[in-house]
């Protein structure tokens, strides 16, 4: 009784070992492409605000230098 309860409550992974060989390997390579492409979409996604905060740090860097100069001039 407990072990058939313990079944229908069975996860995805759970399924997945009790399926049949044929059908498990292409859900595993779907998984494993899914987690890839996440992989992948993250890593530009950390490239893209490594370069923006680059470039925020230029922009603020050639503004300080401009403000120095007005300044020289000035005295």
């Amino acid at each position: 009784m407990h072990l058939t309860r313990s079944k229908e409550h069975s996860t995805d992974i759970e399924r997945l070992f009790s399926a049949t060989p044929g059908e498990s390997p292409r859900y595993l390579l779907q998984q494993q492409q899914q987690q890839q492409q996440q992989q992948q979409q993250q890593k530009q996604q950390q490239k893209q605000k490594q370069q923006h905060t680059e470039k925020q740090q230029q922009q603020q860097q050639q503004q300080q230098q401009k403000q120095q100069t007005k300044r020289n001039i000035k005295q």
